[in-house]
């Protein structure tokens, strides 16, 4: 199991990402920037989840 993770492993750090996920990146930087989007802490994720979901 070690041989593929390692395999993998190097591949993802010699390779560029795709466009597709530095312009998600960017529209994500530019809501931050704006207020249009924010952070949360893992806290409140699990907050909300159980809440949206009766736990």
């Amino acid at each position: 199991m070690e041989v593929p993770r390692q395999n993998m492993s190097e591949r993802n750090t010699n390779s560029d990402p795709p466009n597709w996920h530095r312009e998600y990146l960017a529209d994500r930087e530019k809501a931050l920037a704006s207020g249009e989007d924010v952070f949360i802490t893992l806290d409140e994720l699990e907050a909300d989840l159980r809440s949206e979901f009766g736990l």
